[in-house]
């Protein structure tokens, strides 16, 4: 079986598992990074969207959704989703590097926010 016909069998398995819990933010997640991982980046977006409508308290979820508006250039709502997550969890460390670097692939400097340094430790 190829890669491509592995991902889609993932994802089929992946959305059953959601259909049996749509109440949980974790499948929806996975669902969005199967969705990702096969290029369906607005399918991704709406997973974790419903994903953040059950839990908007989970800074992956922000995370994950930020890299796939990333991946459509859609990069000021993607910095949104990055300080989102760091609002959540300051220690995130990949959630500043990639906020720092689509900053930077835009042509701009990072925009400062009260969140936006990482913490001292």
């Amino acid at each position: 079986m190829n890669r491509q016909h592995r991902r889609a069998a993932a994802r089929r398995g992946q959305a059953r598992a959601v259909q049996q819990n749509r109440d949980s933010p974790a499948y929806w997640n996975n669902y969005g990074q199967a969705l990702h991982n096969l290029g369906r980046l607005e399918g991704a977006v709406a997973s974790y969207d419903r994903a953040l409508a059950l839990r908007p308290d989970l800074a992956e979820i922000h995370y994950n959704r930020a890299n796939s508006l990333q991946s459509l250039a859609r990069l000021d709502e993607a910095v949104a989703g990055y300080d989102r997550a760091i609002a959540l969890r300051p220690d995130m460390a990949e959630a500043y590097a990639n906020r720092g670097s689509r900053c930077r692939r835009c042509g701009g400097s990072p925009r400062r926010s009260p969140t936006s340094t990482m913490p001292s430790r």
